[in-house]
């Protein structure tokens, strides 16, 4: 694509005025200047063509999945497979990735040389974004055309929430149901080994039974019934309106050489969801760590529900569940307990995270317990925000019940909030 500058417009005012002065005078020096100036153009035209012709670029990050606050580095790499020399060429970055510093100039790129660098960004915002699409923009040594190619995405980076880790969280202890298995088949490794069968693709290989293989002669893997222990669960409250954010500060950018010392620095948005999307995540990070079966509820713009499993693929499917998770739901966190909360195993504990200080919250709480489920709650102080309500009242009347409940307010510290703000409770 050809776009036409503002040289260029000068350029043809000037031909249109040697022109008109040809029709008066009819002198030979100003047809000569009209042949030149079209000549001049149609040159300048071509050049501008060549500057982006056989031009070769790929656009990468080192990690597709990255937390938040943390500096994604990205490989540039141009290369002019042409015989022309490149006098100057501009990467222009068009994607949607906030906070990107990819865009800059390159001069004298020789004929099949290769050309290139890193670029650093800081992670400000969670979400999946594309690297691209890149625009390369280059034109003729006299300013009158400029040429543009584009390049698609080949890749994309998940912002994963920002994430604390926890030394200390409240771990209600469940109990078993009667002390028997529930006679369920489960895809994971339990105490509760409930016989053999043949081997199926896709199935790993530590579940293998060495012992009767080499009876049966053919691979025989272990089959497990679902642990009797209960489970942890996790209820984020994504209704809109129960959130708010506070209007970005604009901030200088750092240069790209100082983000590696500066990276300890980043603060969360002032986003009360995002705060709860981190605090999620540090709650997930700190139970799959300890061996704990965890699942995960949240009605944002579509209802979810993960069911409870152990490892690091299940804290893999809930980080990238809040990556992409928005506060745009209807659901009121009440109607969201009732409609999971039959559904759960006796004796799990139920963290609520939520922001909203009205009478819902109290009530979920009154649900769980009545369900003999272990509920914890944290709430996002709504004043620290600039939101509408005070959550002193809704704390006295958690803690009487003995939940455990702790306040989270903008700006602090998530991983003191969580390990110390439930000290005071009952």
């Amino acid at each position: 694509m050809i776009k036409v500058t503002r040289t260029f417009w000068v350029v043809l005012a000037l031909l249109a005025a040697v022109t008109a002065g040809y029709m008066w005078t009819r002198s030979s020096l100003f047809l000569r200047t009209i042949f030149l100036g079209i000549l001049l153009i149609l040159v300048s035209m071509v050049l501008a063509r060549v500057s982006v012709a056989s031009l070769r670029f790929s656009r990468s990050a080192r990690e597709q999945r990255l937390e938040l606050g943390k500096i994604l580095e990205e490989r540039i790499e141009i290369s002019n497979s042409g015989y022309f020399r490149k006098p100057w060429l501009e990467v222009r970055d068009c994607s949607t990735f906030p906070g990107t510093l990819t865009s800059r100039v390159l001069s004298k790129i020789g004929k099949h040389e290769l050309r290139n660098f890193s670029s650093y960004s800081l992670l400000r915002q969670r979400g999946n974004y594309h690297l691209g699409p890149t625009r390369l923009a280059a034109g003729d040594p006299f300013g009158l055309f400029e040429a543009e190619v584009e390049f698609a995405s080949t890749q994309s980076v998940l912002v994963l929430p920002y994430i604390v880790d926890l030394r200390w969280f409240p771990f209600p202890p469940g109990y078993l149901q009667g002390g028997r298995v529930f006679r369920q088949k489960t895809l994971e490794v339990t105490p509760h080994a409930a016989g053999v069968r043949e081997y199926a693709p896709g199935d790993s290989l530590n579940r293998i039974h060495w012992p009767t293989t080499a009876r049966r002669e053919r691979l025989m893997v272990k089959e497990f019934e679902k642990d009797p222990q209960a489970d942890a669960w996790i209820f984020l409250d994504a209704q809109r309106g129960t959130h708010h954010c506070i209007a970005e500060r604009t901030e200088k950018e750092k240069e790209q050489f100082w983000f590696w010392k500066t990276q300890q620095d980043f603060k969360l948005p002032e986003d009360s969801f995002e705060y709860a999307a981190s605090l999620a995540a540090s709650v997930a990070k700190y139970w799959i760590r300890n061996q704990r079966a965890v699942g995960f509820c949240a009605a944002g713009q579509r209802f979810i529900t993960l069911p409870a499993e152990r490892g690091e693929r299940q804290l893999g499917k809930i980080l990238e569940i809040l990556a992409l998770v928005d506060c745009l739901g209807k659901m009121p966190l009440f109607a969201l307990v009732e409609s999971q909360a039959p559904h759960l195993v006796k004796g799990s504990t139920v963290v609520l995270i939520t922001a909203s200080v009205g009478d819902q919250v109290l009530l979920s709480v009154d649900s769980l317990i009545r369900r003999s489920l272990k509920p914890v709650v944290i709430l996002l102080e709504p004043a620290s925000f600039e939101m509408e309500g005070d959550s002193s009242r809704l704390v006295t009347m958690i803690r009487a019940r003995g939940v455990p409940c702790a306040v989270v307010r903008c700006n602090d510290d998530l991983q003191s909030s969580l390990e110390n703000g439930f000290s005071q409770a009952v």
